[in-house]
């Protein structure tokens, strides 16, 4: 019995379980193409396999400077998608190993997402976009489906979004602790030529009883549902609108006490979710009208999240906002020079909650002019305005005005981009120039202490390449300014590649010296890298790569560092498309 959980539990035997799949799948293939001779003949194969596996292993060296990585990191990738007698499975692994230094947890996610006809199946860490209010596109541990006959769709999965990680005091990173978090989400509806119509639910609950309550930290376990409905119609051929809404009930700490005589449909969902002393709710509506007027494309857009809003679907997700925003698309002397024009503003605090109350302004212009094949300019510039209200609350005692600020943030950049031939790899020179400004404005009066300026300008030059020779060199320089505080950095670089043995060893090497000034400090920093790919044969490869980082500075002997990473790669590609003459499949 303790073999048995070894070989399911410990990192080590994990490592080794892993490795063994895409030898196993490789062989697994021979056997099975074998089996099937009799019956499909001897020139066909019924199981496919392209992609490829990747095992990486990560050195790093360290002197006069506490290390930043551990000494050795292994990783294993693999990316392939089957064809098992005609049913389409991508398939996805990867495994890390643990940290020592800095008690990152090792970490293995496996995927595979087969499909026949209408049928699609999710199973293993996977990822699903319902829609941005419920379920976007966040990885799952478990089991998906989509379905779609004709016009009809019809996705569900049900899984993990979140492992149960307990309180570390230990841990240098200072990882959250969370507890363990399970959905489920259904959406069906209609896609027509011009109409569409779904109906989406999601679920998520996290168990309360997965981790002991941290000491340090103030989680609590949630508990989420949310149901929405969104299309779109074509009004005309120039005409298209996409709305959805979307209603949550959200419980901030499962734990807290039910609230009695709640049976309303919008707080429990038909008794699907009972609410307790934690419940707050809310709303999302998003709207976009598309339409074009004489070769100009106009789009409107206006979304509102209420304060009470909270989807468990998504990352990172705002709420307590309005978005009005507006554009138009332009194209000039037969699509050489296109114009974009974007603006909009956004509000919080729209119930007057808190004290403290936003709003932003943002526009944006980008030009692009492509007047021949061998010249292309760009141009961009937005104008950010932030501005926030904070209030205080009045008692007899004591009377406190609101304070009132902005910021306004100004950046522009321009890019020239010469070829050197018309056609073809034929080199470039390319020239980048940005600027960026940033003021904070209290009751009308520009902050001394709360402005900044950022200038940033390259130069690159890139050789014609060919097939077995090619070199670069660019120089940047940069400005920033906070406040009182400026920097400098200046940055020449040289880059250059070399196919070597008959073309099977592709060298790089690249050496760029950073000089950086601010204050009364000057810093020099030096970064030597060099590398190559050895092809072995069509499907086996490794990859060699090296990387120095000198640091020191003027008489500071606690900013001089040497840092060295070193990485060794193993690449196999799988070539195997069902028949034996046919030409592999990249």
């Amino acid at each position: 019995m303790k073999e048995l959980n070894c070989f399911l539990g410990t990192p080590v035997c994990l490592r080794v379980y892993f490795l063994t799949i895409p030898f196993l799948l490789f062989f697994a293939h021979d056997a099975m193409a074998q089996n099937l001779i009799p019956k499909f003949g001897k020139d066909h194969r019924e199981l496919k396999i392209n992609g490829g596996i990747r095992l990486i292993n990560d050195f790093y060296f360290n002197d006069g400077i506490a290390p930043r990585r551990d000494g050795y990191q292994f990783r294993a990738q693999a990316r392939l998608n089957l064809n098992i007698l005609g049913i389409d499975a991508p398939f996805a692994f990867n495994f890390s190993d643990g940290n020592k230094n800095f008690k990152l947890p090792s970490y293995t996610f496996t995927g595979i997402s087969p499909s026949y006809k209408i049928a699609t199946l999710h199973v293993g860490d996977r990822s699903m976009f319902l829609s941005r209010y419920t379920l976007g596109n966040i990885t799952f541990g478990g089991i998906g489906l989509e379905l779609k006959p004709k016009k009809f769709y019809l996705g569900a999965m049900y899984g993990r979004l979140r492992r149960a990680v307990a309180e570390d005091l230990d841990g240098r990173q200072d990882l959250d602790p969370s507890y363990k978090r399970m959905a489920y989400a259904i959406k069906t509806g209609y896609q027509g030529n011009s109409s569409n119509l779904s109906f989406i639910f999601f679920s998520a609950n996290d168990d309360k009883n997965s981790i002991t309550s941290p000491t340090t930290y103030s989680i609590t376990p949630n508990s989420n549902m949310v149901a929405s409905i969104q299309g779109s119609q074509r009004l005309s051929k120039r005409i298209n609108l996409n709305v959805e809404w979307a209603h949550s009930l959200f419980n901030k700490d499962s734990r807290a006490l039910s609230i009695a005589n709640d049976s309303s449909f919008g707080n429990t969902y038909g008794g699907l979710f009972t609410p307790n002393a934690s419940f707050q709710k809310g709303d999302a509506f998003n709207s976009k009208l598309n339409f074009t007027v004489n070769d100009y494309a106009f789009n409107l857009s206006y979304e509102k999240i209420s304060r009470g809003f909270r989807t468990l679907g998504a990352i990172f997700f705002n709420n307590d906002l309005e978005n009005i925003s507006a554009g138009v698309n332009k194209s000039w002397l037969e699509g050489k020079l296109n114009l974009s024009l974007n603006g909009g503003i956004e509000r919080t605090n729209l119930d007057e909650f808190v004290a403290e109350k936003t709003a932003r302004v943002i526009g944006s212009t980008n030009v692009n002019y492509t007047p021949s094949e061998k010249w292309n300019y760009s141009l961009q510039y937005s104008n950010f305005q932030n501005s926030t209200k904070l209030r205080a609350t009045s008692t007899d005692e004591i009377f406190v005005d609101s304070i009132f600020l902005a910021q306004v943030t100004q950046a522009a950049s321009f890019t020239a981009t010469h070829f050197l031939a018309e056609k073809g790899n034929g080199g470039s020179i390319t020239a980048l120039l940005s600027f960026q400004n940033a003021n904070s404005i209290v009751e009308d009066v520009i902050s001394e202490n709360q402005h900044s300026n950022f200038w940033y300008g390259s130069l690159l030059y890139q050789s014609p390449q060919s097939e077995d020779f090619g070199w670069g060199s660019s120089i940047s320089v940069n400005r920033s300014t906070f406040s009182d505080i400026a920097s400098t950095y200046i940055t020449p670089s040289f880059f250059v590649n070399k196919t070597l043995l008959k073309k099977k060893f592709k060298s790089d090497a690249r050496l760029s010296l950073n000089y950086i000034e601010q204050a009364s400090n000057t810093i020099f920093l030096i970064n030597l890298g060099a590398g190559g790919l050895y092809q072995l044969n069509k499907d086996n490869s490794f990859r060699l790569s090296a990387n120095a980082l000198q640091q020191f500075g003027s008489g500071d002997k606690e900013k001089q560092f040497l840092e060295v990473f070193l990485n060794v790669t193993y690449g196999y590609k799988f070539r195997r498309n069902g028949k034996k003459k046919e030409k592999a499949i990249e």
